[in-house]
């Protein structure tokens, strides 16, 4: 935790990707942040909505009730790797863009070709506006070796003005949802939930690409519990 927020604070002061590693950086990292499922799978994915249904009864029925009910409204939280390490609750204000991860042959690297493998995209606000400098972390494991990257949105502008790209290696590498990535504000605080990807040994689809979309304060799905008195 020491090594994320020095080096999201030099990425921070830098500008500059400097704190991506090679594939085989920062061995012997906890394999906790390897082994949790995809988020579309498991306890990090976003929370379900729920939403209130009407309570209707009639007149005769609502006489016969001896306990008044009423419905109380809070806000949906959803869990996060917190700066300490632990899992704190908070409001998350991006989630993932519909339609990402999705695989593609490597466009943005031409003169690699098949000798690299990436990720990359870009944040959009409530406006579908570019968001620059949130930090993106990507970290997990490939081929055996563990993975931790750093990076700001908007220094990648080939992907647009709030693109990011982290390259993960010089050839297609397979691996099912062992690879992750985060956002964080500029105050090393998670604004995402932690999401897994899969990655394919193939020429086709050796670029990974990964939108994230602002949540709409004014469409924050709220849970409604009953109390009884």
């Amino acid at each position: 935790m020491l090594m994320r927020t020095a080096c999201i604070a030099l990425v921070v002061l830098l500008g500059l990707s400097a704190c991506t590693s090679p594939i085989v950086s920062r061995q012997g990292e906890n394999a906790s942040n390897t082994t949790a499922p995809h988020a579309g799978q498991g306890s990090d994915k976003s929370p379900t909505p729920a939403f209130p249904l009407p309570l209707s009864a009639s007149p005769t029925e609502a006489s016969k009730a001896t306990d008044v009910v009423q419905i109380q409204s809070m806000p949906v939280t959803s869990s996060a790797p917190g700066a300490s390490g632990g899992i704190s609750t908070q409001q998350l204000q991006y989630r993932l863009q519909a339609g990402t991860p999705r695989s593609l042959a490597n466009f943005i690297q031409p003169d690699a070709g098949c000798n690299w493998m990436g990720v990359g995209g870009q944040v959009f606000d409530s406006h579908k506006q570019p968001v620059i400098s949130l930090v993106v972390e990507v970290g997990g494991k490939l081929a055996g070796a563990d993975v931790f990257h750093l990076e700001l949105t908007g220094n990648q502008t080939d992907l647009g003005p709030g693109g990011y790209l982290i390259t993960l290696s010089n050839r297609p590498i397979a691996s099912s949802e062992s690879m992750w990535i985060l956002l964080y504000d500029l105050a090393g605080q998670p604004v995402s939930n932690k999401v897994y990807f899969s990655t394919a040994q193939r020429c086709d689809s050796n670029f990974i690409l990964i939108n994230f979309v602002e949540i709409n304060p004014n469409l924050v799905p709220r849970m409604y519990f009953p109390i009884i008195y």
